[in-house]
């Protein structure tokens, strides 16, 4: 009897054994979560570390390391962010909201790095991957901005438009299932429900032009005019709607004759102040 039943063991220890490695060899392409981390290598202003319902002000080496860590920086304020694997940093502008969505080891070796900026601007100079599974994308509410490599920003205005500015290497913008290659020197701009517009020629271009100034009441100030569409508009330190044409209407109130201070950041940083006269 029991050498009836020695073939139909070894049948059963082999596909235990089988079953095993099929597991490990299924366990072993999932990602892995290892030593992963932004770490703050300069604050300036009011900077906040948000980690699950914990909130602080962040300092210097605060590390950003886990799955919904969230950076937010107030109003003339920013920060700098490295990333752990040396490849580059991440500059973070005022009004801006910076999330961490992924941050993962594979086991071939390469690195994914996903995060998200819920409103604002921030810069990212990276430097080419070696590894061809590495990943570094950037999401907003309108769509998402991935990189192998390279010197781009991103602006993210309160109703989630983004404009995209690639400096040097390439960027691909994806939004509603299209994507628009945004190669160096060229921007783009991405609108919530809308796939991105074609990339033009980078502009950098941080004028504000007023076209109208009026009084709505004893007190109320109306304000109009346009900035490039893909650059954030802060007045008195809110940020504005700006529409697809760069067009902004500006409503709020006075109480004396002090000009009104006004802000022009464009997707890669560069910032321009200014003051409003009243008439």
């Amino acid at each position: 009897m029991r050498l009836k039943r020695l073939p139909t063991l070894i049948a059963l220890m082999a596909l235990v054994i089988g079953l095993h490695w099929a597991q490990a060899l299924a366990q072993s392409t999932l990602p892995v979560r290892v030593d992963r981390w932004l770490e703050l290598q300069r604050i300036a202003g009011s900077v906040t570390f948000k980690r699950g319902q914990s909130n602080q002000t962040a300092t210097v080496g605060t590390r950003l390391e886990s799955t919904g860590d969230t950076l937010v920086t107030g109003a003339d304020s920013s920060a700098s962010l490295a990333v752990d694997t040396g490849i580059g940093t991440v500059q973070v502008s005022e009004n801006t909201t910076l999330r961490v969505q992924r941050l993962e080891s594979l086991p071939s070796g390469g690195r994914v790095t996903r995060l998200e900026i819920l409103s604002g601007q921030a810069r990212l100079q990276v430097r080419a991957f070696t590894d061809p599974d590495s990943e570094l994308e950037i999401e907003t509410p309108a769509g998402v901005s991935g990189v192998r490599g390279t010197d781009f920003g991103v602006s993210v205005r309160p109703d989630g438009t983004t404009g995209v500015a690639t400096l040097e290497g390439k960027v691909l913008a994806s939004a509603q299932g299209q994507s628009v290659l945004v190669d160096a020197g060229l921007q783009s701009l991405i609108v919530p429900g809308e796939p991105p517009t074609p990339a033009v020629p980078l502009r950098e271009d941080t004028r504000l032009d007023v076209t109208f100034i009026g009084f709505v009441g004893a007190s109320q100030v109306q304000i109009r005019g346009q900035v490039d569409p893909v650059n954030l508009l802060l007045i008195g330190d809110q940020p504005q709607a700006v529409d697809r044409n760069g067009q902004f209407n500006f409503q709020g109130s006075v109480t004396d004759d002090r000009p009104i201070p006004a802000v022009v950041i464009t997707p890669l940083g560069s910032r321009q102040a200014y003051e409003i006269v009243i008439p």
